[in-house]
């Protein structure tokens, strides 16, 4: 490619190499994608300069359409100060291809029928937490992991507390429409945190689309449901990698590591009990009401959600699941499940 471009003038390059951004931009966002969003794919998947030229292109987009740069969040123009070498060069056409490669790459979340409600920003404790968990997972030493792992449970009782102080009215019509959220997942065994994902979700009432390639997972639901989910995912992965933490390295009797087979099962399994648990409060629940007025609600809430998925995710296939490989994880997980706090409000209570 470089051969091919060094034939044409540097500023015709560099203009080609805007169109091309921004048109990957342009048509991610025609696709429903947040900007918020978009940003953090880029942070997330690529690098530094990635995200400098994200910066870069949101200025491009921003003067033919001055109105849409306050969509953008902020904190940006730091990025824009970071050198990106140019595309006439190796290191600037990679990270010119990779950034246009993840924009273009991204699945459609709502047809040109209707755009998907906006997201909510993540609240900097989930932030925080998801930082957390990323260390813990990457230290050598227990007794990081351990102390990381409580800060993060900390954090999650502290934002779950501010929630629980938050308005408590009667449903409004706003409380029944439905949106949507992403909820972002850190590598590695994307795949087993997706099906605890799943498991949560669907004992909530939401529906899930989920990109192992990006990491991501869409749920759709109601608001009170998406926080919910979010909430509870968040929690019962600090208390998965907790757990994780205490079982330490595995390996066989030659010697050989197996840990990541051992965490993967784990994970997997411990997704499909935590799954079995949420569904039988679930029922539970419903038993004690009165059907009469719980089912048809349940049902209506069902429809609603079902029809936006439909909607706001209208490209989607079949998931197919992978079976554990590692029968001592399967084992602990199915323990660590039982174990698992699932109850947020009652640890929040018996904190203050």
């Amino acid at each position: 490619m470089l051969d091919r471009l060094r034939s044409a003038p540097v500023h015709v390059v560099a203009r080609a190499a805007d169109e091309v951004l921004c048109q990957a931009a342009a048509a991610a966002l025609d696709s429903g994608w947040g900007t918020d969003e978009l940003v953090e794919l880029v942070r997330r998947r690529s690098s530094p300069q990635g995200m400098a030229t994200l910066a870069v292109t949101r200025d491009a987009l921003a003067r033919r359409d001055p109105a849409g740069l306050a969509s953008w969040p902020e904190g940006m123009d730091q990025w824009g100060l970071l050198p990106v070498p140019g595309p006439e060069t190796v290191e600037g056409l990679v990270v010119l291809l990779q950034v246009a490669a993840l924009l273009g790459s991204v699945p459609p979340l709502a047809d040109s029928g209707g755009a998907a409600a906006p997201t909510a920003p993540e609240h900097p404790r989930l932030a925080r937490v998801r930082a957390l968990l990323a260390k813990a997972e990457s230290t050598e030493y227990p007794e990081e992991a351990e102390a990381l792992t409580a800060k993060a449970q900390e954090l999650i009782t502290r934002y779950a507390l501010e929630r629980l102080l938050e308005d408590d009215g009667e449903a409004t019509q706003d409380d029944h429409r439905v949106s949507r959220r992403l909820i972002w997942l850190d590598q590695p065994y994307v795949g087993a945190k997706a099906d605890l994902v799943i498991a949560v979700a669907n004992a909530n009432g939401c529906r899930v689309a989920v990109s192992e390639v990006l990491g991501f997972c869409v749920v759709v639901g109601e608001p009170a449901s998406l926080h919910s989910v979010e909430l509870l995912v968040t929690s019962l992965l600090v208390q998965a990698t907790a757990a994780l933490q205490r079982h330490g390295r595995s390996v066989d009797r030659s010697g050989v590591s197996r840990t990541r087979s051992f965490r993967r099962s784990f994970l997997m399994s411990y997704a499909l009990r935590i799954g079995e648990r949420l569904r039988a409060a679930a029922s539970a629940v419903i038993e004690e009401g009165d059907a009469t007025c719980l089912l048809p609600a349940l049902r209506a809430q069902h429809e609603r959600v079902t029809e936006a998925f439909a909607r706001m995710v209208p490209s989607t296939e079949a998931r197919v699941s992978r079976a554990a490989s590692n029968a001592e994880g399967w084992v602990a997980g199915r323990a660590a499940a039982d174990l698992a706090l699932l109850d947020v409000r009652e640890q929040v209570t018996r904190r203050r």
